[in-house]
């Protein structure tokens, strides 16, 4: 009976952890995306989720079934290793696949897969997340087990904080390292675009402009509108270099950035 119950409390242990590093690894970026006019920016959180929970409840599971800390440790060793490429790939791979096939006139268009710069970043991904899941999978057996033998009912819910905060520590590492830099793309147009509608018809200060790269949409701004989505569309190798594809209500725009910053935007046409 004991043993049935430390394993059913080490699967809730791991899914307490999956949930909590999906949060942080995805969920966080998809917050952030939407608030920039990013259509579908919950795909790659909603994915992941699924394979999260799976890895972190299956991890708990195992770890509470073979009931030995050492083992505990690398069974959640390899689960923070997977995890960490997962945090990493999934927006590289998933955006481009997804967004033509939920809007079909970006078929063609969205031109990005695996850069280069994100090959050193998943290793230190991999080694930052391995630490802090190996040290997960030892606390379990140590805290699950405590827990499975207390009288109250509420006995698993620090561990489960615990796990909590430590995965999501690794997924807030993630989102840092892997998201961050492309989710500025999106929010530094949005801030452009923003000032833009906001001094429509008034004259702006020269030294202001350029601070706000007003120049990057000087040939587009009859175009622009509140109503409007940005895409993905493009990334060098290095990540440094992009283009955002902007969808002001059916005129479209393919804006150059630098250092996530827009530079250059002009009209284009949709491929037929």
């Amino acid at each position: 009976m004991v043993t049935k119950r430390k394993q059913i409390f080490g699967t809730l242990f791991g899914v307490a952890g999956g949930l909590s590093y999906a949060a942080l690894a995805w969920g966080l970026n998809a917050v952030m995306l939407s608030r920039s006019h990013f259509p579908h920016a919950w795909v790659v959180f909603l994915a992941g989720v699924p394979l999260a929970l799976l890895v972190g409840g299956l991890a708990g599971f195992l770890a509470m079934r073979l009931d030995k800390a050492i083992v505990g440790g690398l069974i959640w060793m390899a689960s923070g290793l997977l995890l960490a490429v997962a945090g990493t790939w999934l927006p590289l791979w998933l955006f481009p696949q997804a967004l033509p096939r939920l809007e079909p006139v970006l078929a063609g268009w969205i031109k990005f897969g695996w850069l280069d710069g994100y090959t050193a970043m998943t290793y230190l991904c991999m080694f930052v997340s391995g630490v802090i899941f190996t040290l997960v999978g030892v606390l379990e057996v140590v805290l699950v087990e405590k827990a499975a033998y207390s009288p109250y009912d509420g006995a698993l819910l620090i561990p489960m904080v615990i796990c909590a905060m430590m995965t999501g520590l690794a997924g807030g590492v993630v989102d840092n390292m892997a998201n961050s830099n492309m989710r500025e793309y999106p929010a530094n147009m949005e801030i452009l675009l923003n000032f833009a509608l906001e001094n429509q018809g008034v004259k702006i200060d020269p030294k202001l402009a350029r601070q706000m790269h007003m120049n990057a949409i000087s040939a587009v701004m009859e175009d622009i509108s509140v109503d409007r989505k940005v895409y993905y569309f493009s990334f060098e190798e290095s990540g440094e270099q992009g283009r955002l594809l902007v969808n002001f209500e059916g005129r479209w725009v393919l804006c150059d950035m630098f250092a996530a910053q827009p530079s250059y935007c002009r009209r284009v046409e949709p491929p037929k």
